[in-house]
């Protein structure tokens, strides 16, 4: 068991990418989101993970020591795991990737980190999701690797944005359950 409470508010993190650089968000920013989110006592943090991203994973579970925020690194992270981890949490933050594609199909809230994709091109059916993204002039270049290699599209994606898209979203889904 990931975390002794069942009650919990848990979102997930899931911004690294296998396909390249430019659609990773910066280490720093994940362990600040993450902070961030477990300030409250009823909320935790799972880091999701492909197999190319364990060790990233792990390694943010390990500089955020903290009991709430855990990560899938030590698992088996295939498909059915993958569902059950997404049904589990209340809201996930993401970049453009099979985890974000697998939550639209479920209609778990997203937060999309657009980065250097358009979200119109690269939309999905998930009525549930908002995308941040900054307004650079070289966005949405949709390259792997950043072709001007200063990934600031990622980069300016400040944490405290997204918490508030996140706590946004979770104020909704309490509202809804009300």
């Amino acid at each position: 068991m990931l975390f002794r409470s069942a009650s919990r508010e848990v979102v997930m993190l899931n911004g690294a990418s296998a396909n390249g650089t430019s659609r990773r968000w910066p280490d720093a920013h994940y362990l600040e989101l993450a902070r961030m989110l477990v300030r409250d006592p009823n909320r935790a943090v799972l880091l999701l993970c492909g197999p190319g991203e364990r060790e990233l994973a792990a390694k943010l579970e390990q500089t955020a020591a903290h009991p709430r925020i855990r990560s899938m690194a030590n698992r088996d992270m295939g498909f059915g795991l993958a569902k059950a981890s997404l049904l589990r949490g209340q809201v996930l933050v993401t970049t453009d990737n099979g985890p974000r594609h697998i939550a639209a199909a479920f209609q778990i809230p997203t937060v999309l980190l657009a980065g250097p994709i358009d979200p119109r091109a690269n939309a999905n059916a998930n009525l549930r999701e908002i995308s941040l993204r900054t307004e650079l002039a070289c966005q949405p270049c949709g390259k792997l690797e950043c072709p001007l290699r200063h990934t600031q599209c990622m980069n300016n994606l400040h944490p405290n944005r997204v918490y508030l898209a996140v706590r946004g979203m979770l104020d909704a889904c309490r509202r809804n359950a009300a």
